[in-house]
């Protein structure tokens, strides 16, 4: 020990790129002494595994310390020695803005031969500086064990916010759903999903304000008031770590940065804070990695919503992180002189100093193996050099000196972390939007989008949106908007459902759809929306295709929010999206008091969209079960809507019940199901009827489309398209009908009165045959001598794609007024099959479906 002591005392250090870092003489410190600090120690004997992807990730042996003074010398206190006998974890410690109070997050120690799920949970814990007192927030144990609580910090009411996979706000949904409590995975299920909780200092009234299916962590209070999260996104080709930020009653939910970014050196965010100058600060780590080294940067989101954009959209060479805020880590297995840096806590005191959890470079002693020395360049380029263990300790930096001292000696097999400062500063302000009461009582909000035809600030409007503001003008609209939601999937180990519902592909996983909207000419939309519950928009044409790309990214409203946006933005497109300051809208609005154009009852106010007109005089209205809507402009807001498409008046079951079709309610959905809704349509009778009223023929599909005719006969298929609904053989809990529609199949031939699969020559690219040889490379001959041609299947393509009812143009083309199966299918079950198409054709929506119910 004395020799890493003397190590660490006396040694010139490098840090900050090439500037060199002196160390100090150890005089006193006004600053240094005054400030008390909280930090974890953990044993690092064995390795301790970071996993931004798993935070609920259990390391025992840690211990929580109070210094009550910022010196090498001063005594450390470890505040959570009594708690427990056996070894613990401790992570995600934060200070209250006076500096009194800690909350931290603890999990007690394993439990012998208890499973996983029989473990205990991450709790949060308060510690009182001044009563030298920790407490467990939730007292309630089975409160507490309902799910893991982390990354706590203090709001500016005192309130802690955390987060958490206990869900408690989407557990009560699934409740009203009529649904299991349980905690729903992540988008990638794999994780039970963390979403931003809040609750009291005494551990009551949880209350979840944040709802994606993904993972929200590292929330950090801004001094703005406003939350900043990383959002841990997995959602079809939206994968990644975002920035993401949140009011602490959950309204104005927005991207800060990184929807379309690469973190520098592909790194993965592993912490995020502000620095006294207001930037963010993010740490970077590998995702997974046992190495604690971490690069920390700071990062512009006040010019740059992705890194070499900014909020204009135009690009730049610039970077939106600045050059690292100290030398960055080696690469694994590598050395550097400037050794590895693990935590950075600035000092709010203007001193420009922060606290840095750093190890020196060190290598082991050529010369003698029980010893170590710093590294020098001759021994870096020295191949046989051989590293020594890191050993972090914790130490003053100070950035207008470039020098920095020693708080806390590096110790082997200790490593240091959660480093904060018990100070007293600015409390952040309070940014709370008041609420619409008439919509908070009934469990609403409201989005207004000023045009869909504004992607991104590009007015994509035929020939632009003054022109189709007017609704005499005949031209292709966007329709109406679909509102969908996920369906919250559980653990396997908990609800084992199968993993055949999602159908041919769970990149969708499970959708309900939340209703409809009517797009105004001028491309508005004002309605009225669920609170707390994740959606998402996808637009429509007149047909009820979907014209948009999948927006894969969850929005939300909290109850009494009302958000207002400009217009859309497609998945592939960089410019920023979803900022609650945006650019101007393309739609100006009315230009004057009526709508050129319109019935005329709907009268204008300047600026107005013509939604808010109509909301303003009419009503704001909720969503409709069906993308079926009068046409107001042209007719007037007595105008009644053409219900001959509803799915009310299909002849099989429907996902539309009656109670919501006439009421429908913040609880009311459309989950659609394969065997329920689809497979019905396959047999139901479809006569056609002559002028008499007698029957001339019959157009059910499983009437041609089976593998025997009406008198038991075995037959081809018509268009090798089998509907029949007895399981298939390929998956038993798929009928024969959805595998034909969404899966490869052979063509199939008739051979003395069998099916069997259809055989051809194999053909080379050139389109000469090939043959059949044995292991040797030899021709393997028939009878006559002759060569064997090698014989192949021939591959039938699917009927259908999950991609959407728009991209099926094959299927859609065949029920087309010009089609071969015109009039086959009535316009409600057209509408049926759309709108299955287009949340994904999963073979059902709900992990509880069931044939047999």
């Amino acid at each position: 020990m004395s020799k890493l002591l003397k190590l660490f005392v006396l040694l010139l250090l490098t840090g900050c790129g090439s500037d060199v870092v002196e160390q100090q003489p150890q005089v006193q410190d006004p600053i240094a002494e005054e400030v008390p600090l909280a930090f974890v120690i953990r044993d690092s004997s064995e390795a301790v595994s970071f996993s931004l992807a798993d935070p609920t990730l259990f390391n025992p042996g840690a211990a929580l310390y109070l210094k009550k003074l910022a010196g090498v010398d001063a005594p450390l206190v470890n505040i959570s020695s009594t708690l427990f006998e056996q070894p613990i974890d401790i992570k995600h410690v934060s200070a209250s803005a006076d500096g009194n109070k800690l909350v931290f997050s603890l999990r007690a120690p394993a439990l012998e031969d208890a499973s996983d799920d029989m473990q205990p949970k991450w709790n949060i814990w308060l510690y009182d500086v001044v009563s030298d007192k920790a407490t467990k927030l939730i007292s309630d144990e089975l409160i507490a064990e309902e799910g893991d609580d982390l990354f706590p910090v203090f709001l500016p009411d005192g309130r802690i916010l955390f987060s958490s996979n206990r869900q408690q706000g989407n557990k009560a949904r699934l409740l009203d759903e009529g649904k299991p409590q349980y905690q729903a995975l992540s988008d990638n299920f794999r994780e039970k999903a963390f979403t931003l909780h809040v609750m009291e200092q005494d551990g009551s009234d949880i209350k979840q304000i944040s709802y994606s299916q993904g993972h929200d962590l590292y929330p950090h209070v801004l001094q703005s008031g406003k939350i900043a999260f990383v959002r841990y996104e997995h959602r079809g080709r939206n994968r990644g770590l975002h920035i993401y930020q949140i009011d602490s009653d959950g309204k104005q939910l927005e991207l800060v940065f990184g929807a379309h970014s690469d973190y520098p050196n592909d790194l993965a965010i592993a912490s995020l804070q502000q620095a006294p100058n207001e930037q963010l600060v993010i740490g970077l780590r590998g995702g997974d990695s046992e190495l604690p080294s971490t690069d920390f940067y700071y990062l512009d989101t006040e010019q740059y919503m992705d890194n070499g954009r900014f909020h204009d959209g135009n690009e730049t060479q610039q970077s939106a992180f600045s050059s690292s805020l100290f030398a960055l880590s080696p690469p694994e297995g590598e050395l550097a002189l400037t050794g590895k840096y693990h935590w950075f806590t600035p000092i709010f005191d203007e001193s420009q100093r922060s606290l840095v959890v750093w190890s020196q470079c060190q290598v082991v002693d050529p010369n003698n193996s029980d010893n170590v020395i710093p590294c020098t360049e001759a021994l870096l380029n020295d191949e046989n050099t051989q590293a020594a263990p890191d050993l972090f300790g914790l130490w003053i930096y100070d950035e207008a000196t470039k020098t920095q001292k020693p708080v806390v000696l590096a110790e082997q097999n200790k490593l240091i972390e959660e480093v904060v400062v018990l100070e007293s500063k600015n409390a952040p302000l309070e940014t709370e939007y008041p609420s619409d009461l008439s919509l908070q009582n009934e469990q609403m909000g409201s989005i207004h989008i000023r045009s869909v035809y504004d992607f991104s600030g590009e007015d994509t409007a035929n020939p632009n949106i003054t022109t189709i503001s007017d609704p005499s003008v005949n031209t292709e609209r966007v329709y109406a908007v679909r509102v969908i939601k996920p369906v919250s999937i559980p653990d396997r180990n908990e609800y084992n459902f199968s993993t055949a519902l999602f159908g041919r592909s769970s990149g969708q996983s499970m959708r309900d759809i939340l209703g409809y909207a009517p797009v105004a000419p001028d491309g508005s939309v004002y309605v009225k929306l669920p609170a707390d519950v994740p959606f998402s928009l996808e637009l429509l044409n007149r047909d009820g295709h979907r014209i948009s790309g999948r927006h894969e990214s969850w929005l939300q409203l909290k109850a009494g929010e009302m958000r207002t946006c400009n217009g859309c933005h497609q998945s592939t497109n960089e410019l920023p999206h979803g900022k609650v300051a945006e650019q101007n809208s393309v739609n100006l609005g009315a230009a004057s008091t009526s709508w050129v154009g319109s019935f005329g009852d709907i009268d204008a106010q300047i600026g107005e969209t013509m939604s808010q007109s109509f909301a303003r005089v009419v009503g704001l209205p909720t969503l409709s079960p069906e993308p079926i809507f009068p046409d107001v402009w042209r007719e007037g807001i007595a105008a009644e809507a053409d219900l001959t498409g509803s799915l009310l008046s299909l002849e099989t079951a429907s996902p539309l019940t009656d109670a919501c079709a006439q009421n429908w309610t913040n609880l009311c959905r459309l989950s659609i199901h394969f065997p329920e809704h689809i497979a019905p349509l396959f047999a139901l009778s479809r006569p056609q009827l002559d002028a008499n009223g007698d029957e001339v023929a019959n157009f059910r599909c499983l009437n041609c489309h089976i593998t025997s005719d009406e008198n038991g006969d075995t037959q081809i298929p018509a268009a090798q398209l089998d509907l029949s609904l007895s399981p298939s053989n390929e998956n038993n809990q798929h009928a024969i009908a959805y595998r034909e529609l969404f899966f490869s199949d052979n063509e199939q031939e008739l051979v003395d009165g069998i099916l069997i699969d259809k055989l051809v020559d194999r053909l080379d690219e050139n389109g000469n045959p090939v043959y059949l040889v044995d292991e040797d490379g030899n021709l393997i001959l028939d009878e006559d001598g002759n060569p064997i041609i090698e014989q192949v299947t021939v591959t039938i393509r699917p009927a259908l794609s999950v991609a959407g009812a728009a991209a099926n143009t094959r299927f859609n083309t065949l029920f087309a007024a010009a089609g071969s199966h015109a009039n086959y299918l009535s316009e409600a079950e057209k509408s049926l099959l759309w709108q299955w198409l287009d949340i994904g054709a999963q073979y059902a929506n709900s992990p509880f479906y069931s044939e047999e119910e």
